[in-house]
């Protein structure tokens, strides 16, 4: 097979400017043949100074001289190369004065720029390669800012060369062209030569304290406690290294270990680590839940891990599956669980660890996390509150320990037939000074095994040593370990094909992955033709370097090839392709068409997402999609809609917001998006225009009648006006019906049903809705949770308290193991509805004081002074009422806004002032509460105000009006079906 042709490749290159300072004055002065041999001269000494230290000439401009470190290959110490070669150009020429001869007085001196980045290097034969990128303008910039003598440096140069040279700060420099202000260093001088270096790797040095640290939350392990410890450390630290340490002196054979790791791209996936934790289990994990009462529950929410479901799985049934699966295996023996790059998870996945070891109390797992200090700006709470975790952060081992390590790695990783003693010695040196305590940086100077080929970080620094590193691989595994990259960490052979040419496929492929292992840059995935990068920072060193035009052509190819499913990573090589080629070509005219295609996919991402209720990474889905859909597109509408429900049940209704402004500037219907806008005002309770409620005209679009019809339901609700509110929500399911819209059907219908609790309509109604919702939801229990109250509360109102505290338990259960704060919350309203209809005083007294005090905690506070005036009520039925009067009078003090708040609280105020006295008071609050009974239509709710109201005329000594407010209240509630209330008024009307 031939090698490709040389072509453009992206690399990190460190450019040198210097300039002579003065030139047309001494132009002036001198004459031109001695012009002449002073600057040639002075050329010679720079072309000779600059290739010395490796690096090549690219052009000369007027009397500039534009140099390039690392354009054929990288050094770790380009940055280094670059600063040496300045200072001794400076000092060159400066000397170059004086050979003319001192009486003719020439003074010469330069001033110089050094900047390093990624660019685009060009070389062809043996022409002097061509530099094209910002870092070249940087670089430019820095000297024509730099004064007479003086050498400016950018921060990633600085950052390299400080080891080796004295720097200082100047003041923040504007640099033409360049957008705000450059922070630039200036080179005071040279501090040492180089170091002597000499590298390798070793078995295991230092932490023993970390070490230990993790040895004692073990012991709390093997004694029956969940514990989670996390490791924080930065790339290459040894965060790895210490966990397989930890697990081999600590871990036998009776501890089960697993591990999965998170990945940077593949979002689409936001719990592969558990896929892969599953994939080690093979069988295992299915024996281990087998017999349990829940085991198709989680079979399923495990399985949809692997295998795209047929039914969405929300975020909470996978957490609830991984919880059972955890503690089924530790029930065997102790289980260790290594969660690697969690600065990565995304927050569904953060929150299910969270939710295990929280939950996980006394069953021995250990959880180990493994992430860079990026975890902690994602989650700065993260570990708080559990009863048993550590947070380990590594800091660079010593000098001591580095020496230790080096001198262990030497004898493994640098071959004396290539390298002499001496050079070994140097190499060890280097890797001494620029690993700087990071273990993975000594291995990777090490690995170069050449002195002139060593290496840095990811940031500038580790890039270099990361670049210096695969700049050692012949053209064709490089080729190969680009393509590779664009597939992602893990890669199989049949990813690769088909980003080969025809006749690099075939035994090329296997001979190139064989030089790749041995190279240590991959490693083998446990199935035949399945590998992964060794470490993290490879694969984004090589995609990096990887020239954006083959990255966008190998990402569409892939895209190509992929379904769009769960585990599927089509919506990111699609967004990329688009993203790249955009950058590349922006008057490409396909672009439109790739645009729609990534957006697209991006959309049916994240609604798969949605589906299973795993709200941030569906709206992070959704927002990328947005920003790709191009303009005039109707699926705008749709998708801002979309992203508010989810902002707002985020609690993030701004987010919504901006979604709707991103639509209305694409072009997207104003109706929905008015209406929408509406929507997120009455649920995020802030201030809302009624008479700008936008009208529908016939003209909108039907998603935007639907939500215009949602926003009055939710108006008329927010009243206490049931059954507008109803008509409004049926109006909206019908259009949602007639386009097929089953997400707006599903909202729609779960609304109904809750409403069905205070609307007039009977409740043997809502009893037949909430039947068909429970089959059409049997597999959402997210969506089931809301119907099973309603169904309970019903059940208890038409007179079966047994079968509705059967519902409850039911909701509660589920509630509970989807962690559905809120839903918990109405559990236990409805709880104590069923305690109070069955005579249960002090028990559904106990029940609504704990539910207000959760309401209150969640912010509405209304609905919370409802449930405080039905504990007072609970008192009062317990013959408490100096406690229940003064329940009253604390709820007074506080201003009721609700409708609801409002009727309850005026009609046992009117119970109250009648104990209490004085009488005519008493009396006025009594008819001001019936003034109010017009404010609804809810039958129970009136009933239970006319309730309240015939015992303030009893006490008041006002028969005739107490028995026609229970004769009323009886009226209202047979009306609605409630039986059980009925039954009550009707014997009270008989006892008046």
């Amino acid at each position: 097979m031939k090698d490709p042709p040389a072509r453009p490749v992206r690399r990190n290159v460190v450019i040198l400017f210097v300039d002579l300072v003065g030139s047309t004055a001494l132009a002036e002065r001198l004459d031109p043949e001695l012009l002449h041999r002073v600057l040639d001269r002075y050329y010679s000494r720079c072309t000779a100074t600059i290739g010395e230290y490796g690096g090549a000439v690219e052009k000369f401009i007027g009397d500039a001289v534009m140099a390039v470190f690392g354009a054929s290959v990288s050094h770790e110490d380009d940055a280094v190369r670059a600063v040496r070669a300045a200072e001794a150009i400076r000092t060159a020429v400066r000397g170059l004065g004086a050979e003319p001869g001192p009486s003719w007085g020439i003074e010469l001196d330069i001033h110089g720029g050094i900047a390093a980045g990624e660019a685009v290097v060009i070389s062809s034969g043996n022409v002097d390669p061509r530099v094209i990128g910002d870092v070249v303008n940087t670089a430019a910039r820095l000297q024509g800012a730099a004064a007479a003598g003086e050498i400016l440096l950018d921060v990633n140069v600085a950052a390299m060369a400080r080891p080796y040279a004295s720097v200082e700060p100047t003041t923040p420099l504007t640099l033409k062209g360049k957008s705000g202000v450059t922070q630039a260093y200036r080179l005071i001088s040279l501090e040492r030569e180089d170091p002597e270096y000499q590298a390798e790797l070793v078995d295991f040095i230092g932490r023993e304290g970390e070490l230990a640290q993790l040895a004692g939350i073990y012991r709390r392990v093997l004694a029956g406690r969940c514990c989670i410890a996390t490791v924080l450390g930065a790339a290459g630290l040894g965060k790895s290294r210490l966990v397989r340490e930890f697990v081999q002196t600590n871990c036998g054979p009776d501890v089960r270990v697993i591990g999965g790791t998170c990945r940077s791209y593949g979002r689409a996936a936001a719990f592969r680590p558990i896929a892969e934790m599953l994939e080690s289990l093979g069988d295992d994990w299915r024996a281990a839940v087998a017999g349990l009462e829940q085991e198709e529950r989680v079979v399923r929410g495990l399985s949809a891990m692997l295998t795209q479901p047929a039914e969405p799985v929300s975020v909470e049934e996978v957490s609830y599956a991984v919880r059972l699966l955890f503690e089924a295996l530790a029930t065997e023996r102790p289980l260790v669980v290594v969660w690697e790059n969690l600065q990565w998870a995304q927050p569904g996945l953060l929150g299910l660890i969270n939710d295990v070891a929280a939950w996980l109390a006394d069953v021995p797992v250990l959880l180990l996390c493994l992430a860079r200090p990026d975890l902690l700006e994602l989650r700065a709470d993260w570990g708080g509150g559990l009863p048993c975790s550590t947070t380990l952060e590594l800091e660079p081992l010593d000098e001591a320990e580095c020496a230790q390590l080096v001198a262990a790695l030497v004898p493994r990783m640098v071959s004396t037939g290539e390298v002499t003693a001496h050079g070994a010695d140097e190499l060890s040196q280097r890797a001494l000074t620029v690993c700087a305590g990071n273990p993975l940086f000594a291995e990777m100077v090490l690995a170069t095994g050449d002195l002139t080929d060593s290496a840095t970080s990811v940031p500038m620094t580790v890039r270099s040593v990361l670049s210096a590193r695969l700049d050692q691989l012949g053209r064709g595994e490089r080729d190969l370990l680009e393509r590779a990259a664009t597939v992602g960490l893990a890669f199989t052979r049949d990813d690769l094909r088909p980003l080969l040419d025809d006749e690099e496929a075939g035994e090329m492929i296997e001979s190139r992955l064989r030089r790749l292992l041995r190279s240590r840059l991959i490693t083998r995935a446990g199935a035949p033709g399945a590998y992964r990068f060794a470490q993290t920072l490879f694969r984004d060193t090589a995609y990096a370097l990887t020239s954006k035009a083959d990255r966008a052509a190998w990402h569409l190819t892939l895209a190509d090839l992929h379904p769009l499913d769960e585990s599927s990573d089509l919506v990111d090589h699609l967004e990329a392709a688009y993203v790249f080629r955009k950058e590349l070509r922006p008057d490409d005219p396909a672009l439109p068409g790739l645009a729609t295609r990534a957006a697209l996919a991006l959309i049916e991402a994240g609604t798969r997402v949605l589906g299973r209720k795993d709200l941030h990474a569906a709206i992070m889905l959704l927002e990328r999609g947005q920003e790709l859909l191009p303009a005039g597109r109707r699926e705008h509408a749709r998708l801002a809609v979309l992203i508010c429900d989810i902002a707002v049940g985020l609690g993030e209704p701004g987010r919504g917001l901006a979604a709707l402004d991103a639509a209305e500037a694409a072009g997207a219907d104003a109706l929905t998006c008015a209406a929408q806008r509406g929507i997120v005002a009455v649920l995020a309770d802030t201030d809302f225009d009624e008479t700008a409620e936008p009208a529908d005209d016939g003209t909108g679009e039907e998603l935007g009648r639907g939500r215009a019809c949602y926003l009055r339901g939710l108006r008329h609700l927010s009243r206490a006006e049931y059954g507008l509110a109803e008509r409004s929500l049926r109006e909206g399911l019908e259009l949602a019906r007639s386009t097929g819209d089953a997400y707006e059907q599903d909202r729609l219908l779960v609304a109904l049903c809750e409403l069905a609790q205070w609307s007039p309509t009977h409740l043997d109604a809502g009893l037949e809705l909430c039947a068909h919702l429970g089959e059409r939801f049997a597999a959402d229990r997210s969506m089931l949770v809301p119907v099973l109250l309603t169904q309970a509360r019903l059940t208890a109102l038409s007179g079966d308290t047994g079968a509705a505290r059967a519902l409850v338990e039911v909701a509660r259960r589920h509630a509970q193991d989807l962690r559905m704060e809120r839903a918990i919350i109405t559990v236990d309203q409805v709880a104590g509805l069923l305690d109070w209809l069955d005579g249960r005083n002090a028990q559904a007294v106990a029940c609504f004081d704990r539910a207000a005090g959760a309401l209150r905690a969640a912010g509405m506070a209304d609905t919370a002074v409802v449930l405080d005036v039905y504990a007072a009520r609970g008192l009062m039925a317990q013959g408490r009422q100096e406690a229940a009067v003064e329940r009253f009078r604390q709820l007074e003090a506080g201003a009721a806004g609700h409708v609801r708040a409002k009727l309850i609280m005026a009609a046992f105020g009117a119970r109250c002032a009648a104990l209490t006295g004085p009488r005519a008071e008493a009396v006025t609050r009594a008819a001001q509460a019936g003034d109010l009974l017009a404010m609804t239509d809810d039958p129970c709710l009136l009933g239970d105000v006319l309730i309240e109201l015939s015992h303030a005329y009893q006490i008041l000594g006002m028969t005739a009006e107490a028995r026609a407010a229970a004769e009323r209240a009886t009226a209202g509630y047979a009306g609605k079906g409630a039986e059980l209330p009925a039954r009550s008024a009707r014997a009270r009307v008989a006892a008046l």
